[in-house]
């Protein structure tokens, strides 16, 4: 028997990545799943999925930063389906590749993240809230991501301004939505193997051996203990973003460009590692593993020193997030 059977669920975003696993997930369990989002093609895939095996889902296309076009859209799936149980607020952007750095960033660009990431997310719960009120039951879920926690230029100034926004919506729930009946869910997934990932910032291979080229064998920097980069190396750190191209087996993130370029100048063995022809996972791994022993197994000093998360640190080392000992 289902654990949502004759439930009313809706999600945002669902035409792919978290926001189609979950609609999948719900519909499997006894749901009945309404998919909003703005591409209709994928969510008709969705619901077809959904249908072949046995479960019920309505596609109600919707631009969640249109709040008429969402208080319309939820009229109508109240007047036919009655209620709704579950929102799950999961539609979220970001701009395209270096455009989302500090330095790049446009106002337009800037308030559109907003618009969506942050705004959206209020349009549907304020969407939702009468009916749950009404019922005096209700569950959201929210999901935000890690860059609320841990910023990053990887993320982008929209994007992180955004889910610190919504983490603070969420939290607001949770402290006042409990007076209706009304449950609150954060959640803040790291990296996920989504289609949004096909937007970070990229790099060319060819331009990273270029710019390891260029890093001085001498590690310098100041008190804090910055990576010593002479201004070519620099310079053609900055060509490379700028030649970024968007997806491709045969590129890596400027996140992991960056973290090579660091760690070769703050590791003893930076300089070798590249010498020694490992791929760049290898490359990347072992330097991170360098500077966990540089902290002596102290993960969260190695994770503000390489501006990662401590879960990434265990995923990229292979280890179980639960030896948080190590």
């Amino acid at each position: 028997m289902g654990l949502f059977i004759g439930k009313i669920v809706w999600i945002t975003g669902a035409g792919t990545g978290i926001g189609r696993a979950g609609a999948l997930m719900f519909a499997g369990e006894g749901a009945t799943v309404a998919l909003m989002g703005r591409r209709r093609a994928q969510l008709d895939e969705v619901a077809g999925e959904i249908a072949a095996k046995g479960g019920r889902a309505v596609v109600a296309p919707l631009d969640v930063a249109d709040r008429h076009e969402v208080d319309r859209v939820a009229g109508e799936l109240i007047a036919d389906l009655g209620r709704v149980d579950i929102l799950v607020n999961n539609a979220g952007l970001n701009v395209l590749g270096n455009g989302r750095r500090m330095e790049n960033l446009t106002p337009e660009d800037f308030d559109w993240v907003v618009r969506v990431n942050l705004t959206g997310q209020y349009n549907l719960f304020h969407a939702a809230f009468a009916p749950m009120r009404a019922q005096q039951e209700g569950l959201i879920i929210n999901v935000i991501s890690t860059a609320a926690k841990n910023p990053s230029g990887v993320a982008g100034l929209a994007y992180q301004t955004s889910k610190f926004g919504m983490m603070g919506l969420g939290v607001s729930l949770v402290k006042e939505a409990w007076k209706f009946g009304i449950r609150t869910c954060n959640i803040f997934p790291d990296e996920t193997n989504t289609e949004i990932m096909l937007k970070r910032p990229n790099i060319t291979v060819a331009e990273l051996d270029k710019a390891l080229a260029k890093i001085p064998a001498v590690s310098g920097g100041g008190a804090q203990g910055a990576p010593g980069l002479d201004n070519d190396a620099v310079r053609t750190l900055d060509a490379a973003e700028q030649a970024a191209t968007k997806s491709g087996d045969a590129y890596v993130t400027v996140e992991r460009i960056l973290l090579a370029l660091t760690l070769a100048t703050t590791t003893p063995a930076g300089q070798a590692l590249k010498a020694g022809g490992r791929t760049l996972e290898e490359l990347e791994r072992e330097m991170i593993r360098q500077a966990v022993d540089a902290a002596d197994g102290n993960i969260s000093v190695a994770s503000k020193r390489l501006g990662i998360s401590r879960n990434t640190i265990y995923r990229k080392l292979r280890w179980n997030v639960a030896d948080a000992s190590r």
